[in-house]
């Protein structure tokens, strides 16, 4: 007798609309599809020009932090949601480097690539923004953020 594919077990929860379930030759389900909602792929970025204008008018006046690690300044969600809350998802938006247009307008998720903490450019945040672009091939992202850090570089070496 065949075992492959094994039987549905009765109850079991059938994929939603528009996703395929596979088996590996072991019977382990694999869904292939739109699992989450999100558009298929790697989501092409677009560069938050308003972002890199920001960065590079913080850093000009000596705004930037080039000590701590971006794992010790990165902010949290919650820190995001204050901030949105405080100000406005503009103001959220001008510290992403990134903006992902297949992303619903109004949402957090709409941006990628965050450079500093609310208050001032963070040196290791843009160093992770470019290995981050880099590694993905988001190559106008990855220009963006070297093309600040070599600047904020310049300006602390002066």
């Amino acid at each position: 007798m065949n075992a492959y594919p094994p039987p549905r077990v009765r109850g079991a929860v059938r994929p939603a609309e528009g996703v395929r379930e596979d088996r590996t030759p072991a019977g382990v389900v694999r869904l292939a599809g739109d699992v989450t909602g999100y558009p298929h792929g790697m989501a092409e970025y677009r560069v938050n020009e308003v972002a890199v204008k920001h960065a590079r008018k913080l850093i000009d006046a000596g705004t930037f932090d080039d000590k701590t690690d971006w794992s010790e300044a990165a902010p949290s969600a919650a820190d995001a949601n204050k901030e949105i809350e405080k100000k406005s998802l503009d103001e959220f938006s001008e510290w992403h480097l990134g903006i992902n247009p297949d992303a619903s307008e109004g949402t957090k998720g709409r941006f990628a690539f965050p450079y500093g903490d609310f208050s001032q450019v963070n040196r290791a945040a843009l160093i992770h923004a470019k290995q981050r672009a880099a590694q993905n091939n988001h190559g106008e992202i990855e220009k963006a953020a070297d093309d600040l850090l070599q600047h904020l570089d310049r300006k602390r070496s002066s």
